[in-house]
């Protein structure tokens, strides 16, 4: 893998009235770059300089007579020669202690009898920053926009991919989601409040639709992709919430209540259903998409033990999943959460159908609270518990709380069967995440898989996402993306070994560790997808989303 990773500008601190530019690339400690300042005096020296403290000028420079620069304690760089165009090129290895914090200012200034300055630019430390981001989507106050984002297909047959954005805070936390169309590009800003394909709104306040969003699959058959929608905290008349999803028909346009979705599907009380919610594949080659939904407090076999529901497609209508799901997979003992994370694993043994994998974070996998995910193949009808897995892929060390997140990312190494990515739940303080390779017999310690180290030892313990990306390179090989402390790090395919996820192929700074892929363009490999709920640029607690083109990182 390499370690090369775009970075660009991230905002720039003072006005641009200065009259120099820098051009900043990668900023990664230990790599050789080459920093280029323009509008200088031609045969000038011109300095870079450095900072890891921010703004805020002193001590000043000799170098330059004592003038001060905007950053505060500058380390300089090094120096260079201002051409007739008043270009100074300086390549360097930038030294390893500036491997200190996520961030550094960056300022260049021109020596002589009246020095010259450029502007203060913040940049991300080895990653890739907003600047590369192609358009960037605001939510409204509240909205808490990016709770979870995926691509969803092709839904108006342009050849372009759509998105979709839970915003779980809309109106009094009823949540919404929102589709957008893949050709709302390249533009730098939408408002969510009014440039959406589709909006759907959920029921009633403090369903906290958009909690989680997914592809559904093609489930009527009939051409077009369709949308599931996750409402966890929704009641279906229980004293209790049951929790809910919603199945809506990729062909929906303008905005609609979830109450006039083409399915609903409602748990029992206190199962959360929505907490999770994914396109299974065509579990039974019908020809019809299947669904699979998690509810992660359900309580059949002692206190928040779990439950996931299987629905096999068509459907429509109200469903109660107890009664109506085609399989329920129960969760082994209390506490163990299974539901908290489900998905598609393709087609792990190479029958020809699709397999699933249902996560458990606090299950006793290989030690007490270690976790595990379940992976069921060729699935029958009814009800199924642990024991019933086919595999189980567990970690061996107590808390490691794996089946916090789980997907499915397709044949990663090409022998024909394809494999399972899972990820810690970020409690656990570790937040590793592993691949495992299929096929699968028995139980599987992750700990002698391909495993993710999460030693980014800058960045704040948050995350814990693993998502399957395709191939975002354009290689031909499939890419994973890994949410690790307030990064993302992007791995792109073959993947063989231990991976150190601060050497990863890109690092996706500052924009949120919500993940998901469409190719919006047509063009070239997937695009990644961004959400942070948190974000207040819109409002407090509005929530962003981001999409970067592939083009835009190779």
């Amino acid at each position: 893998m390499s370690r090369l990773a775009l970075c660009s500008l991230v905002a720039t601190l003072a006005a641009p009235a200065y009259g120099l530019t820098v051009d900043i690339p990668a900023m990664i400690p230990g790599d050789t770059i080459t920093m280029t300042a323009t509008g200088a005096t031609s045969g000038e020296t011109v300095y870079f300089a450095v900072s890891t403290r921010g703004m805020s000028g002193g001590p000043c420079p000799a170098e330059l007579g004592g003038e001060c620069l905007d950053i505060q304690n500058p380390i300089l760089l090094g120096s260079a020669i201002a051409d007739f165009s008043g270009a100074a090129e300086l390549v360097l290895t930038l030294p390893d202690t500036l491997d200190t914090a996520p961030t550094v200012w960056v300022q260049v200034a021109e020596g002589g009898a009246a020095p010259a300055v450029s502007d203060v630019w913040e940049t991300a430390l080895g990653g890739v920053s907003s600047a590369q981001a192609t358009t960037q989507v605001l939510g409204g106050a509240g909205y808490n926009l990016g709770s979870d984002i995926s691509g969803v297909g092709d839904l108006d047959g342009d050849g372009d991919d759509e998105y979709m954005i839970g915003a779980d805070g809309y109106s009094g936390d009823a949540g919404a989601a929102y589709v957008f169309n893949g050709r709302t590009i390249p533009l730098s800003s939408i408002d969510a409040t009014t440039s959406y394909r589709l909006r759907m709104v959920g029921e009633e306040a403090w369903d906290i639709a958009g909690s989680a969003v997914a592809s559904a699959g093609d489930v009527d058959a009939d051409g077009t992709p369709d949308l599931l929608v996750g409402a966890t905290y929704h009641n279906a008349g229980a004293g209790s919430p049951t929790g809910a999803a919603y199945l809506v028909l990729g062909t929906r346009t303008g905005s609609m209540s979830l109450s006039s979705a083409h399915a609903k599907f409602v748990g029992d009380e206190r199962d959360y259903v929505g907490r999770s919610v994914a396109g299974a594949g065509d579990v039974n080659n019908d020809g019809h998409d299947d669904l699979l939904l998690g509810g992660n407090f359900g309580s059949e076999n002692g206190t928040y033990s779990g439950v996931a529901y299987l629905v096999h497609g068509p459907v429509s209508g109200t469903q109660t999943l107890s009664s109506e799901a085609t399989a329920i997979f129960y969760g082994e003992d209390e506490w163990d959460e299974l539901g908290t994370a489900v998905a598609s694993a393709g087609d792990t043994d190479g029958d020809g159908r699709d397999d699933v994998v249902l996560g458990a974070p606090n299950a006793y996998g290989l030690a007490s609270y270690s976790g595990a995910a379940y992976l069921y193949e060729g699935i029958t009808l009814g009800t199924h518990t642990v024991t019933d897995a086919d595999a189980i892929l567990a970690c061996s060390g107590s808390y490691d709380l794996c089946g916090y997140s789980l997907d499915g990312p397709g044949d990663m190494d090409g022998d024909g069967y394809d494999d399972v990515l899972v990820g810690q739940e970020p409690s656990s303080g570790d937040e590793w995440a592993y691949l495992a390779f299929g096929p699968f017999t028995g139980t599987v310690d992750l700990d002698g898989e391909v495993s993710f180290d999460p030693d980014i030892d800058r960045y704040d313990s948050t995350g814990g996402r693993v998502r399957g990306a395709g191939d975002v390179d354009g290689d031909g090989q499939a890419d994973v993306l890994i949410s690790e402390g307030s990064a993302v790090a992007l791995v792109l395919g073959p993947i063989t070994g231990n991976i150190d996820l601060a050497a990863a192929d890109r690092l996706l700074m500052g924009m949120g560790t919500v993940v998901g892929t469409a190719n919006v363009d047509g063009r070239g490999g997937n695009d990644i997808l961004l959400g942070q709920p948190s974000n207040d640029d819109g409002g407090v607690d509005a929530g962003a989303a981001w999409l970067i083109l592939s083009s835009a990182l190779f």
